[in-house]
């Protein structure tokens, strides 16, 4: 599967999950040992993510928009740059993708920058 489509799908299910208030959907895009680095601290694990996906949902974070800027993968990892739009701010993304085990692409370091 192109590296483009993944990325769609991954932003689709994101967006999806976190519509429905369901952080351990959102999570399950990231892989078991992941890091999410943003303004203000870091977390890392899938534990951590559902937690802060948590926290996102209680505080209404709604995504409007993702859109995959720059990407390329080659064989097992990936990399996007991607921009992200909220009601309340916009920024980028950095992300590293690692294929699983099973094949699936998960997130494995996503780094937020709000502009």
């Amino acid at each position: 599967m192109a590296i483009r489509t993944v990325l769609k799908d991954l932003a689709a299910h994101y967006i999806d999950a976190l519509e429905r208030g369901d952080a351990i959907a959102c999570a399950a895009n990231f892989s078991e040992n992941a890091s999410v680095l943003f303004r203000g601290g870091s977390v890392q694990g899938r534990e951590d993510i559902v937690a802060l996906h948590e926290h996102f949902i209680r505080a209404g974070v709604k995504i409007l928009n993702i859109e995959t800027l720059e990407s390329d993968n080659f064989g097992d990892l990936g990399y996007a740059i991607q921009s992200y739009e909220t009601a309340n701010e916009m920024g980028r993304m950095l992300l590293v993708l690692r294929r699983q085990a099973d094949d699936a692409w998960r997130i494995q370091v996503q780094s937020v920058t709000s502009v």
